[in-house]
């Protein structure tokens, strides 16, 4: 494809596009299942999902663009996926993917550590023993039921009131199964740390990762951390929320080999999800962010620096059967422009949304939270997905 072309795929923005918050519906009947997925460095929005249409993306990005005009996969509004997304477009193409374009959460610096604590704490200044997801939680009502973190402690997006699990598969040797038996009847007193540890014992029985080579035990993948995670959802009742991260996006050198893997490996994680949950597919809502986008112009060593909007993305089986009919398959939020008076100071794209808002909608079209209990949430926001 030559960039003439490419550029003129979209000469004019959409009107889904520009529909953003009005593109879905609320669901008549919630999901069950709510993922969330941070992709912990600071994703380049702009080389995940690249806005055709727009004559200034050439100018920019002449370099990064090159190496991907070709393969590009096509979405709505002149907007197309990395072509190693392949996964992602797949998604799209049976309305069950929808990118959401020029979002950012509220923080406007740089720092990695700071983004991170206010997009995982929802909350501006952040408060990191208070993480949005729990606080969904508490707020969704949901007896019995509970979140799962797939990592080796807590992240501040599960900090709070609202008791939550970890799993992360261990590189030491399996304990044999007869000393379980035996602690079984050391808690046979205590209720709680017996159902604790009779829920362990299932879940070592369902993954099973003795197959694993030790650096996969020392380093799983986000393949295999999604099919377990899809796993434990689909098998465990009282699993209605977990969450995932990847890291690596850090892209100030190098990106364009660097984020060719990085998108490889994000669509292997997606696909093996999926898999994992199997029909459980259809009532899984999940969410994908990151803490902030990078620079629109390239710097002298190949890669971008910090920068402020980026994409994130809302998938699932309950994205194309909660709201609307064909409520997936669509790119969502306005487009800023990248011309330079259209820059956050001169060099940053635009945001145009709050991530909270779109986080907002999606819980809602997972739990069925309102309007009162979503305040609870991400308070003073108000969900996007949810307006009619």
């Amino acid at each position: 494809m030559q960039r003439r072309q490419f550029l003129g795929l979209g000469a004019v923005v959409s009107a889904s596009l520009l529909l953003g918050a009005h593109a879905l519906a609320r669901p008549a009947s919630a999901a069950r299942r709510f993922v969330w997925i941070n992709l912990r460095g600071a994703m380049d929005g702009l080389h995940a999902v690249l806005p055709t249409f727009d004559q200034d993306l050439g100018k920019h990005r002449a370099a990064l663009l090159d190496a991907v005009e070709s393969g590009l996969l096509p979405l709505s509004g002149g907007f197309a996926l990395h072509p190693e997304l392949k996964t992602l477009h797949a998604w799209f193409l049976e309305k069950t993917l929808s990118p959401v374009v020029a979002v950012a959460s509220p923080y406007r610096e740089r720092s990695h550590f700071a983004a991170q604590d206010v997009l995982e704490s929802g909350l501006s200044p952040a408060d990191a023993e208070s993480g949005w997801l729990a606080r969904a939680l508490a707020a969704s009502g949901r007896e019995g039921e509970t979140g799962m973190a797939i990592a080796r402690s807590v992240p501040v997006v599960l900090r709070g009131d609202q008791a939550a699990q970890t799993w992360f598969p261990s590189a030491l040797p399996p304990a044999d199964l007869d000393l379980y038996q035996r602690l079984l009847v050391l808690y046979d007193g205590d209720q709680t740390l017996h159902a604790r540890l009779q829920e362990g014992i299932s879940t070592r029985a369902s993954l099973d990762m003795s197959g694993a080579s030790p650096a996969e035990l020392r380093r799983p993948s986000l393949a295999s951390l999604g099919r377990a995670c899809g796993e434990m959802l689909a098998e465990n009742p009282a699993l209605c929320g977990a969450t995932l991260e990847m890291g690596g996006w850090d892209t100030h050198n190098q990106q364009i080999p660097r984020l060719t893997q990085q998108f490889r490996q994000l669509d292997a994680g997606l696909a093996a999800l999926r898999t994992g949950l199997g029909s459980a597919w259809d009532t899984t809502v999940i969410a994908i962010g990151t803490e902030f986008g990078r620079t629109v112009a390239v710097n002298g060593t190949g890669g971008t620096d910090h920068g402020t909007a980026s994409v994130m993305f809302l998938a699932g089986g309950a994205v194309a059967t909660g709201g609307r009919a064909a409520a997936g398959g669509k790119v969502l939020g306005d487009w800023p422009g990248l011309a330079a008076a259209d820059l956050h100071e001169g060099r940053d794209l635009r945001p145009t949304s709050d991530m909270r808002a779109w986080l907002g909608g999606a819980l809602q079209l997972a739990w069925g939270l309102d309007e009162a209990a979503l305040q609870r949430v991400f308070p003073g926001v108000r969900a996007q997905l949810s307006r009619a």
